[in-house]
């Protein structure tokens, strides 16, 4: 069960947590993706459009493998048969590959 919600703007959650009067604090706001893209690259800089990737492509690439391996490996194992209609053992091997590489990767 959930307790609360917390519907507010991450600028007024770190003026809470830190005493601030949020009063001041100024949300940016973008009329669309191309308003967005130039606000930060003229704000922030263009590479600040890659922050965050390098721990996303470390999480993502032994998630793949981790899924395609278990895939491949589980979906021979149910008795798949290419050429033949059969979906249950590559729909099942999908869902448990998908389901053991994400506990690995984000437990």
């Amino acid at each position: 069960a959930l307790d609360g919600v917390c519907i507010c703007t991450i600028p007024e959650l770190n003026a809470q947590i830190h005493h601030i009067d949020h009063t001041n604090i100024r949300v940016p706001r973008f009329s669309g993706t191309m308003d967005a893209f130039f606000k930060l690259a003229q704000q922030e800089g263009i590479r600040s459009w890659w922050n965050g990737l390098s721990p996303t492509l470390l999480m993502a690439i032994p998630a793949t493998v981790i899924y395609y391996t278990v895939y491949d490996q589980l979906k021979m194992t149910f008795g798949f048969v290419p050429g033949e209609r059969n979906i249950k053992a590559p729909m099942l091997a999908g869902v448990i590959g998908r389901t053991l590489a994400v506990t690995a990767i984000c437990p």
